[in-house]
């Protein structure tokens, strides 16, 4: 199975920092989008079951916001093989609230990603299951 990371934050800053994380803590060479509808169309096109996505994910991006990518990934039926992390520099709690409404978000965490969170999120039994299937 191919397992993919994919960074989609509209912050260039952020893209850069969080590709280099994960680079340092062998997650799978991500792919960054700078627009959620790009990121959406890209895993609609390589959805099939021998690939594998580990999404970081902002949530207030123009044009199309974290919260309309997530209802699109839900229309479109697609739950296999997605880990999402929802990245957010907001701290409305009804953000957290409503992150815990999608089942395919599996964790909700501050800006910036850090090695410190990353190394928690390894600890997540679910992701290294999902980061193994590769």
């Amino acid at each position: 199975m191919k397992q993919e990371t994919l960074i989609i934050d509209d912050d260039k800053i952020m893209c850069l920092l969080h590709e280099k994380l994960c680079q340092l803590h062998y997650l799978p060479q991500p792919k960054t989008f700078m627009r959620a509808d790009e990121a959406l169309t890209y895993i609609l096109r390589n959805n099939h079951s021998s690939n594998s996505f580990t999404l970081l994910l902002d949530i207030n991006m123009p044009e199309m916001n974290g919260w309309q990518f997530l209802d699109t990934l839900q229309q479109e039926e697609i739950f296999m093989n997605l880990y999402i992390i929802l990245l957010t520099s907001s701290v409305e709690t009804s953000d957290e609230e409503q992150a815990g409404k999608y089942p395919l978000v599996h964790a909700f965490i501050s800006k910036p990603l850090d090695g410190t969170k990353i190394r928690t999120l390894l600890k997540d039994q679910r992701l290294m299951e999902h980061i193994s299937t590769v």
